[in-house]
């Protein structure tokens, strides 16, 4: 029976962490570990953590002083013990058939990763979405990465990393961890899977259910620092694409990611206007709008001209009267 290694950061979750570990420990398939890491919580996480450990043999707590997701994530690996391993946070939860389903899937074969599905549940109201996408029959068909990375792409697929259950070994082969100090250090980490694998599965069952709109979640701070985060990936995926270490489809792949890395950091330059780092930030996207044109696509390609000829501030005003009408635009009427 496959045994499976649930590696769950733990950062002042104190109000969620709870449900969070109920539902790895209420699985239906019941062979796995519990990895905590807490990551330096002032709010009594940590202490929580430990009663889970004093009561279950199956779960293990790794305090370490704050370092940030990237890191707590990569100690729980460097502990794990399972053949595959799960990302889970702390404010998060398990669907109660989650390992069931994935137990199903690797009987049939080994692969290095399986790509599954979300349900966004709203602590702002209370509700709970079931992503609408499904995997159509050919992703379920294929075991090819890249031909299903590119068919996601261009879907607008959400790749977090806790909808990735990947194979230890294929992390440990490949050096796959996540680099210590970044936002967004999913973006950096999944193109990564997806050049690297040979085999992987879709899993078409409820798996993950993520909490959004949470009071005091990282996420919903304004930060400069997420934008240079963004510009770091932006330029590793560039330096690699562009290397002879990847070549053909794979290259493709990068600077595909790469493409969308860079429209992210386009939408979110209004916001950063006010900042004394605006034209460090313009400065440091000059030049690489030509990284557009791997979407192949006439929006981009107009994007690309724009820019090359005109530069980033009529792209800029033109998003920030975009996002106005979005916002205001149905009430002003």
């Amino acid at each position: 029976m496959t045994k499976f290694s649930v590696i769950i950061p733990v950062y002042n979750v104190r109000n969620y962490i709870e449900q969070c570990i109920d539902s790895v420990l209420a699985q239906k398939q019941g062979n796995f570990e519990v990895i905590l890491i807490n990551d330096g919580s002032t709010d009594g996480s940590g202490e929580l953590c430990d009663c889970y450990a004093k009561k279950d043999m199956r779960v293990t707590v790794i305090h370490q002083c704050n370092k940030g997701l990237s890191s707590a994530r990569n100690n729980g690996i460097q502990k794990a013990t399972g053949d595959y391993i799960i990302l889970l946070d702390g404010d998060d939860y398990l669907d109660p058939e989650a390992m069931k389903h994935l137990e199903k899937i690797i009987l049939k074969k080994e692969y290095d990763f399986i790509i599954n599905h979300f349900i966004l549940d709203n602590e702002g109201n209370g509700k709970k979405y079931v992503n609408s996408y499904q995997f159509d029959n050919m992703l379920l068909r294929s075991e090819n990465p890249l031909q299903i990375y590119k068919s996601l792409l261009k879907q607008k697929f959400t790749f977090a990393g806790c909808l990735f259950v990947v194979r230890r070994d294929f992390l440990f082969q490949n050096q796959l961890f996540f680099y210590p100090g970044l936002y967004h250090e999913d973006e950096l980490w999944v193109p990564y899977l997806f050049i690297n694998a040979k085999k992987i599965a879709c899993n078409n069952k409820n798996f993950y259910y993520y909490r959004t709109n949470r009071i005091g979640a990282i996420t919903q701070k304004p930060n400069i620092r997420r934008i240079f985060s963004l510009l770091f990936i932006l330029d590793h995926l560039l330096e690699d694409g562009k290397s002879k270490k990847y070549s053909g489809e794979k290259e493709n792949v990068l600077c595909l990611r790469a493409a969308d890395i860079y429209l992210a950091l386009l939408y979110n330059l209004p916001e950063y206007q006010s900042e004394k780092e605006y034209t460090q930030l313009k400065r440091k996207l000059r030049g690489k709008q030509k990284v557009l044109l791997y979407k192949g696509t006439k929006r981009e390609w107009l994007l690309y001209q724009i820019i090359s000829f005109l530069g980033l501030e009529p792209v800029v005003f033109f998003i920030k009267i975009r996002k106005w009408i979005k916002k205001y635009g149905s009430s002003a009427v």
